[in-house]
C-alpha cells in the first residue's frame, strides 16, 4: 500500500500519542503498582518498547516493502556496522559540544538545576543490576532506532513531501530535525539537560540514517552509547 501524506500524518500522530501516554503516565503508574525502583526502568522499557515495536511493525507491514520502510535493507551490513562505530564517537562528541554551548549561553543556576535533574534520573538507572541493565540498553537502542529513525523519520519525510531517492534538501533536513525533537521530548524524565543531549544525539543518528537509508549504523551507534553508559554508571557506583 502506498504511503500518502494523510496516512503518514495519522501514523505519526498515533505514534507520538502512544509515546506521550507512556512518558507521562508510565512512571506514576509503576510507582502506584509498587514496582521496586530498580525494576521500574526495565518495566518501562519493556512496555513502551514492546508497544512501539508492535505499532511500527503493524503499520510497516501494510507498505510495499516493510524492510525498506524500517531501514532494514542495508547495502552492506559490514559497512553499516563500521559506520555505526564511527557514529558512536560522533554522538558523544556532539553531546559534549552541546553541553559546552549550554554552559556558556545558559545561566549557571539553571545549568546546576538541570544537572541535578539528570543525576536524579541516572540514579534510578544506576539501581538496575548490570545484567538487566545491559538488556535495557540493548533493547532501548534497537526499538528506539526502529521507531524514531526507521519509522518516524520515514513518515515525517513523506509528510513533508521530501523526494524519494534524493538525499539532503530542506525537507529531509527538516524531517531529521523534527524526528530528533520528538526523540528528545521522549526523554523528559531526564530533565532539560537530558532532553538537550538526547535531541543532539537524535540529530546525529537521524543524519546517519537519512544519508544511509538504513538504521543499522545508527542502531549500532545507539546500542554502543547506551551499553557504555550503563557500564560507566555501575563502575562509578562501586
Amino acid at each position: 500500500m502506498r504511503v500518502t501524506r494523510i496516512r503518514a500524518t495519522f501514523e505519526v500522530l498515533a505514534m507520538l500519542g502512544l509515546t506521550f501516554v507512556f512518558v507521562t503516565m508510565g512512571r506514576p503508574l509503576e510507582r502506584a503498582l509498587a514496582i521496586p525502583g530498580w525494576a521500574q526502568p526495565i518495566v518501562h522499557t519493556a512496555l513502551l518498547g514492546g508497544t512501539l515495536v508492535a505499532f511500527v511493525v503493524f503499520c510497516a507491514t501494510r507498505d510495499a516493502d516493510a524492510r525498506a520502510t524500517l531501514g532494514l535493507r542495508p547495502r552492506s551490513w559490514l559497512l553499516e556496522v563500521g559506520l555505526g562505530l564511527l557514529g558512536f564517537f560522533a554522538v558523544y562528541a556532539a553531546a559534549l559540544l552541546a553541553v559546552g554551548i549550554l554552559s556558556v549561553v545558559v545561566p549557571k543556576a539553571q545549568i546546576a538545576d538541570a544537572i541535578r535533574d539528570k543525576e536524579a534520573a541516572m540514579e534510578q538507572l544506576r539501581k538496575v543490576p548490570l545484567v538487566p541493565a545491559l538488556f535495557v540498553a540493548l533493547f532501548a537502542g534497537v526499538y528506539e532506532e526502529l521507531a524514531f529513525r526507521g519509522f518516524l523519520l520515514t513518515r515525517v519525510r513523506t509528510l513533508l513531501g521530501a523526494q524519494e531517492g534524493v538525499r539532503g534538501g530542506g525537507r529531509e533536513v527538516a524531517a531529521v530535525i523534527l524526528s530528533a525533537v520528538f526523540f528528545g521530548l521522549g526523554h523528559l524524565y531526564q530533565g532539560p539537560l537530558g532532553v538537550a543531549q538526547t535531541l543532539v544525539a537524535g540529530l546525529v543518528l537521524g543524519a546517519i540514517a537519512a544519508y544511509r537509508r538504513s538504521i543499522v549504523a545508527s542502531m549500532v551507534a545507539h546500542v554502543a552509547v547506551d551499553v557504555l553508559g550503563f557500564v560507566a554508571l555501575h563502575a562509578a557506583s562501586r
